[in-house]
């Protein structure tokens, strides 16, 4: 008898203290669920500042690249097909760039190149190209999808202009190449 009494206080105690630790170890896991939900909001926020930053730049740089191509469209060389000027300028515009930009070239009104920052670009065709046929029959400023540069391996997106001579008709294209792949575009933590 004092063998069954002995085993019942034993299963008392060891239900006893298994319901006393029964609340802590529910605050325990409670309070480790609410630390990583905690852990997945803050990398979820970090996560959608850091795509905003980087949506943030790249509209800039399709600003900034717009602006450049606006700008060039109204310089005669380019306007008036004179190509040996324009290729020069291109050239020299990629010197002077060359941390930003791929290439930059002129195409004729079919979508030939006939004058690139880049020798060996001259004479290739691009008019198939989606972002190159899209702004040639829309008359207005478009941008690739991203893609490596077929010279340098660089990850790029091209954007377009239509180029109009002095009697408003279409003198040709121009594309500029803009790298992503340099420091000015890398988002860091100390910037949020």
């Amino acid at each position: 008898m004092l063998k069954h009494l002995l085993g019942y206080i034993n299963r008392t105690l060891l239900l006893t203290v298994l319901l006393a630790a029964l609340p802590a170890a529910a605050f325990i896991v409670h309070t480790e669920r609410e630390r990583l939900n905690q852990g997945f909001e803050e990398a979820r926020n970090l996560a959608m500042e850091t795509v905003s930053r980087i949506g943030e730049r790249q509209s800039l740089i399709l600003n900034n690249t717009r602006s450049l191509l606006v700008t060039l469209s109204q310089v005669e060389e380019l306007k008036e097909r004179n190509y040996l000027g324009a290729n020069a300028l291109l050239k020299n515009l990629l010197n002077l760039n060359k941390n930003q930009l791929s290439n930059i070239y002129l195409t004729d009104p079919s979508g030939n190149v006939v004058a690139s920052g880049i020798p060996e670009m001259l004479f290739a065709q691009r008019g198939g190209e989606g972002f190159v046929a899209r702004a040639l029959e829309t008359g207005n400023f478009t941008t690739s999808a991203f893609r490596f540069s077929s010279y340098g391996n660089f990850p790029t997106i091209y954007a377009a202009l239509p180029v109009y001579d002095g009697s408003q008709e279409l003198s040709g294209l121009l594309v500029a190449g803009m790298r992503l792949d340099q420091p000015y575009l890398q988002c860091s933590n100390r910037d949020m």
